[in-house]
């Protein structure tokens, strides 16, 4: 029993050792991010352009300054890949938890901050009716009340429910794509969905039910260069939506290519003689959207469409700031003031980017045909594939957009989104200023867990402690023997030895 502290000890020691860390002061750092004064200060009509270059490079989402995403008290931060080191990174191709976006600093703040508190998250659809909003296309009338993308493309489609479909249709180089976006946000029928208490104020059930939501449907077709094929081109992907339509087909003539499918183009609230792809080629000074593929372009192979299924949840307010576990706490929300005259217009809620992004709309004039590239040489950007093969006197990609890239690209916009709301997607601390209720830290000593878990130590710690009641118990309420041959136990000896002494004497 006596052994087991001095084994406790040492291992003790080795279960706490002194390590670089933070130590709170009472001193206001220097602070970057967005406040609940300054949040509509900005110019809120247009993305900026830098937001889709970052979006299309496939830049990361790393937070400015010590960069601590903050989450909920009990949430196992070494799971998420994003939160294991500093400066923390958002998600950009798996889920996180819900996550509070506060001001940043150069060191640890504490204190009560305003911020962004938020989830998304984006999943690959691999049948029809996992979609909300796109499994009811066929239902769409031209118009819709939302607007969310507006900027580029003048036909969108609504349902009457609220939600809108916009159909994108793009050509780069060898590929060309057909997509539908369909489009969900709770508001009040603003211009744009903002942060005026119509979004979701918890994170329950409740709130995920108030969830705005992105789809994406993408049917791809590889087109003949213009100097015949001369890459070897991977014509899978996938996964592929099961149960939704076909919106090329092979042509009947046998030869062998793909044209548009006009029954699939055909919309039941739309005129007969009146096709969708028609209404897409109209705004791209085409007579008949199919000349865009058929006349100029040959369709040589069409992959199987993909698809994707976004949800996002964000309010903002305030939140007690816990440096030591980076968590949060005390969340109560505090919906942002109406734009005045002060203010050019309303900034948009996270997910409204997102979706512009992954569209190509929003975009301030006179930006460059590089940020307004089409939407699959931009989705192929944003995950970082090869760029096309420079062939002769044309460039040709060499695979199809996959499903799990798709959803890359769009947790990354979601990300990028995040940053552009709460930081600016700013990185310097030049016109960083104090703000009053924060504390920071500095640099000191702090005890850090050692190489020796600390339960080790506690099972020696605590079997000692168990033993040494267990003794105390069984024997501290006896009445011992004296340490003096007195006449009680002289009495006592006699009784209970006397066999053992005529033993010895017999």
């Amino acid at each position: 029993m006596s052994f087991l502290p001095f084994v406790g000890l040492p291992l003790s020691g080795l279960s706490l050792e002194l390590g670089d860390g933070y130590i709170p002061t009472n001193e206001m750092p220097k602070i970057i991010g967005r406040t609940f004064d300054n949040y509509q200060a900005r110019q809120g009509f247009y993305m900026p352009d830098k937001l889709v270059l970052r979006w299309s490079s496939g830049s990361s989402a790393m937070l400015p300054g010590m960069g601590i995403i903050y989450t909920p008290e009990g949430v196992e931060r070494d799971r998420y890949a994003g939160l294991s080191r500093l400066p923390n990174s958002l998600a950009m191709d798996t889920s996180l938890p819900e996550v509070f976006l506060g001001p940043q600093a150069e060191e640890p703040l504490v204190g009560r901050a305003w911020g962004m508190r938020a989830a998304y998250d984006c999943s690959v659809v691999t049948d029809v009716s996992e979609f909300a909003i796109l499994n009811r296309r066929s239902q769409a009338k031209e118009d819709s009340p939302l607007n969310v993308i507006s900027d580029r493309r003048q036909l969108r489609l609504g349902l009457s429910t609220g939600e809108e479909i916009h159909p994108i249709l793009d050509r780069s180089s060898n590929l060309g794509s057909y997509a539908e976006m369909g489009l969900s946000f709770k508001h009040n029928k603003t211009a744009i969905p903002i942060y005026d208490g119509t979004e979701a104020s918890s994170f329950d059930s409740a709130g995920l039910a108030k969830a705005d939501i992105i789809e994406m449907a993408l049917w791809q077709v590889r087109l003949e260069a213009s100097d015949g094929d001369q890459v070897d081109f991977n014509e899978a992907a996938g996964p592929g939506i099961k149960g939704i339509g076909q919106a090329f087909v092979k042509a009947p003539d046998g030869s062998g290519l793909f044209v548009p499918n006009r029954t699939f183009f055909q919309m039941d609230n739309m005129n007969e003689t009146k096709l969708l792809l028609e209404a897409i080629g109209l705004q791209s000074n085409h007579t008949d959207a199919l000349e865009v593929f058929n006349s100029t372009f040959r369709i040589t192979a069409a992959a199987a469409p993909i698809g994707v299924r976004c949800s996002s949840i964000s309010t903002v307010g305030y939140a007690v700031l816990d440096t030591v576990r980076s968590a949060f706490h005390s969340f109560a929300g505090s919906p942002l003031p109406l734009p005045n005259e002060s203010t050019e217009g309303a900034v948009p809620r996270l997910g409204v980017f997102a979706a512009k992004m992954l569209f190509g709309d929003g975009l301030s004039p006179g930006t460059s045909a590089a940020v307004r590239d089409a939407l699959v040489a931009r989705l192929l950007s944003a995950i970082g594939a090869p760029p096309p093969l420079a062939m002769s006197n044309s460039a040709q990609y060499g695979s199809f957009v996959q499903a799990g890239q798709l959803q890359s690209a769009a947790m990354t916009a979601y990300a990028l989104d995040a940053l552009e709301l709460m930081y600016d997607t700013t990185y310097r601390f030049e016109q960083a200023q104090e703000r009053p209720g924060l504390t920071g830290s500095e640099k000191g000593k702090v005890l850090t867990p050692g190489i020796v878990p600390p339960e080790i130590p506690a099972v020696f710690f605590g079997l000692w402690a168990v033993g040494s009641v267990a003794l105390a118990l069984a024997y501290g309420f006896r009445r011992r023997q004296s340490d003096a041959l007195n006449g009680y136990s002289f009495f006592r000896l006699g009784v209970e030895k006397s066999g053992e002494v005529a033993e010895v004497f017999s």
